[in-house]
């Protein structure tokens, strides 16, 4: 049975609205945090909903990690950047900002200084698994200068934080009608407080490591401690806690989840603002283990159908060819289709298949290197990608 929103039963039962919350509250199922949304002490239960949903997460992540012992690590490589500058494109589309997948490419493989090389680095770094410190306001300031700071001073300069961590003055979240849906707390000192709350209970290992990661999310969201780029900020502290609780992977296929199903997001928060829901948080929960679930399925399918294909592939290959230094050319190039955003140059070909330059140079020249293996241009470049349309009639 879905569980049901208190401003629901408000609506429904007003008489028994103020017993079923009490009921709720006072759960020995219940966990109670210290933080108030709307004067209300926030709180959750772990319902079966939720203990369901975990499971099958913890599931998928298993039979990620199985799939992956399939793939070269080269492949695993190339799919987490591919998979990366979806994840940084889509979350700066949920927020209306202008960006393109070839230039998050482009600052992303020159490392040039641009207003998303912070965001970029920071996501580089979880498949790493490097740590990142977030203990203190300090931290979470540090975090937003790197990931949003460049693109607010760019895009409106009167956005940027002027308080001692976050921003002096009153912000209010208008929906598309221009209809106030949410005012951020206020003043700095209230923000400084709810955040140092806030954190504390991200950091509570006594609370299951994805649900604290939820209310986080939620959490941020509600105090909104600057006046641009919180979503794109949660959404990455988000991906950090999970990256480094589940698969690496899953920390780059959030964002893509939540843009197609934005209502529904924009809804789980609405509802826990809700005064009615009088700081329940279940229904977030649920909801955000509902697009992590969603995520790793498709991620898992993702990886699944690629296996499955690069295995067909790679015997139509054999066929075709029968050189061995022409196969390892033509398995990199598959990779590189279906795990990689964008072809690869032939230095970059003779850097990972150790076949001399002319030996390559030479097969990409020939009739079938050109049909096989066709280069697009991009600037100055030569990119080279197998054509899977092509090779998948030559299994027919």
């Amino acid at each position: 049975m879905a569980y049901e929103l208190l401003s629901k039963t408000y609506y429904k039962n007003r008489s028994g609205y103020e017993q079923e919350y009490l009921t709720r509250f006072n759960s020995l199922s219940a966990s109670h945090l210290n933080f108030l949304i709307h004067g209300n002490p926030a709180f959750f239960i772990q319902t079966e909903e939720m203990v369901s949903l975990l499971y099958q997460i913890l599931l998928t992540d298993k039979q990620v990690t199985q799939v992956k012992t399939k793939l070269p690590g080269q492949a695993i490589q190339q799919y987490y950047v591919k998979s990366l500058i979806e994840e940084i494109h889509q979350s700066l589309n949920i927020e209306q900002i202008n960006s393109t997948r070839k230039e998050i490419s482009e600052t992303r493989k020159k490392q040039k200084e641009d207003r998303l090389l912070g965001m970029i680095t920071r996501y580089d770094a979880l498949l790493t698994q490097e740590p990142i410190a977030l203990q203190s306001c300090a931290d979470i300031r540090q975090l937003y200068d790197e990931i949003c700071l460049p693109e607010v001073k760019k895009e409106n300069p009167d956005n940027i934080p002027d308080g001692e961590w976050y921003r002096k003055q009153p912000v209010q979240v208008y929906s598309s009608t221009d209809k106030v849906i949410h005012t951020g707390l206020f003043p700095e000192s209230a923000i400084i407080n709810a955040m140092d709350q806030a954190l504390s209970i991200l950091q509570d290992e006594s609370i299951n490591i994805l649900y604290r990661t939820a209310i986080f999310h939620y959490l941020f969201g509600y105090i909104h401690p600057f006046y641009d780029g919180n979503g794109r900020l949660a959404r990455f502290i988000s991906s950090y806690m999970l990256s480094h609780t589940l698969d690496p992977l899953i920390g780059v296929r959030i964002s893509y989840t939540i843009n197609e199903g934005r209502t529904k997001y924009y809804t789980m928060f609405k509802e826990g603002n809700d005064p009615k829901n009088k700081g329940d948080l279940t229904p977030f929960i649920i909801g955000f283990l509902q697009i992590l679930s969603t995520a790793y399925l498709r991620l898992h399918e993702a990886l699944e159908s690629r296996v499955e294909r690069m295995k067909r592939c790679e015997q139509t290959i054999d066929q075709i060819l029968t050189e061995k230094k022409q196969q390892l050319i033509a398995f990199l190039l598959l990779q590189v289709s279906l795990f990689a955003s964008e072809g690869i140059t032939l230095p970059e070909i003779v850097q990972n298949t150790s076949v001399g330059y002319t030996t390559v140079k030479r097969f990409l020249d020939s009739k079938i290197g050109r049909t096989m293996l066709p280069a697009t241009k991009d600037g100055k470049r030569k990119l080279y990608k197998l054509d899977l349309e092509w090779l998948d009639q030559q299994i027919q």
